[in-house]
């Protein structure tokens, strides 16, 4: 008899201690946290990170960012290599550029703004190209990634097709814009 209470209360026990678990609230944090790790300080000293948030139309003239009302783009990590930056977005984009010669635009996109993201960096130098990897974190899930970096010219202009309103599109050209590419680069001066 003794031993069916024992079983009884393990029971209700590892019962209770299920249920809290599935129903513990996710704490969020405040702020996403940008992050550049295992990076020399020859290269972290060169490097630049710029936000927009869902740009249409991105400029950049001179080693100066700007969106198309000539407002120029936020710097962030500019007193070390951690930054933090306000979750509460659905889309942005960020710039990385190193020593104003390459770049590299980071965009994303939320589905919840509560959630907040840590994104860590690294940049690696390989023969003559330059290299940003990282992951983007997420809780318990993690997205890795790894990309060259693009040349910077004198003055270019990024747009960003599958952002346009649907204002300006029609029907026909809603089907045609799935078979564009999302992303064009106009070099305005090499």
């Amino acid at each position: 008899m003794r031993n069916t209470w024992i079983i009884l209360i393990l029971t209700a026990v590892v019962a209770a201690g299920i249920y809290y678990y599935f129903t513990k609230k996710v704490e969020y944090a405040p702020y996403d946290v940008i992050t550049i790790s295992n990076t020399a300080d020859s290269i972290k000293q060169k490097i630049r990170v710029f936000e927009a948030d869902d740009p249409l139309e991105v400029y950049y003239r001179d080693s100066t960012w700007s969106v198309a009302d000539s407002t120029k783009l936020k710097q962030i990590l500019t007193n070390g290599s951690s930054d933090s930056v306000d979750r509460g977005y659905r889309e942005k984009t960020f710039f990385l550029t190193y020593n104003d010669e390459v770049y590299y635009d980071m965009e994303l996109r939320k589905p919840d703004t509560a959630v907040a993201f840590g994104i860590d960096l690294e940049f690696v130098k390989e023969n003559d190209t330059m290299f940003v990897q990282g992951k983007l974190q997420q809780g318990k899930k993690n997205i890795s990634f790894r990309n060259p970096m693009m040349r910077l010219y004198k003055s270019f202009v990024i747009s960003y097709n599958d952002r346009l309103p649907d204002s300006v599109r029609n029907d026909s050209a809603r089907e045609y814009s799935r078979t564009q590419a999302t992303k064009i680069v106009t070099v305005i001066r090499p």
